[in-house]
């Protein structure tokens, strides 16, 4: 298993030799990988399932918590971006057309705020705090 597939554990009942049974199915994006009887139960161990490190982002948007001026650099060209408060009123828009751009936080109030950055197809939302 690795982080970031996606992984679907069926558990049902079925009746074998007169006694009541689960049997477990593990599937791969749609594709069975293996069926288990009520025995492998016994064999399970416990195990921790988490979210891999992104490890190549496509946007990357710094300092955060950021005081004066916000940092946002991406490995496309960016399109637009957009701040907007937790009421989802729009503070700060731009079209842009730089692999780097800086925001000028300095007439923002202190607080937290959604920065929406476009590159492409793609939207990807950071959650900033302006201290």
């Amino acid at each position: 298993m690795n982080a970031g597939e996606r992984y679907i554990l069926f558990i049902t009942p079925f009746v074998a030799d007169q006694g009541f049974n689960h049997r477990a199915t593990l599937t791969f994006q749609g594709g069975l990988i293996a069926t288990y009887g009520a025995d492998a139960f016994e064999q399970v161990e416990a195990c921790t399932l988490g979210v891999g490190e992104y490890v190549n982002p496509m946007v990357v948007v710094y300092p955060n918590p950021a005081r004066d001026v916000l940092h946002i650099e991406s490995q496309n060209t960016i399109d637009t971006i957009a701040v907007y408060t937790l009421l989802g009123q729009r503070v700060f828009f731009t079209t842009a057309a730089a692999l780097t751009e800086t925001i000028d936080l300095s007439g923002f109030a202190s607080g937290l705020y959604l920065v929406r950055v476009f590159v492409g197809e793609r939207v990807e939302t950071f959650r900033v705090v302006k201290e």
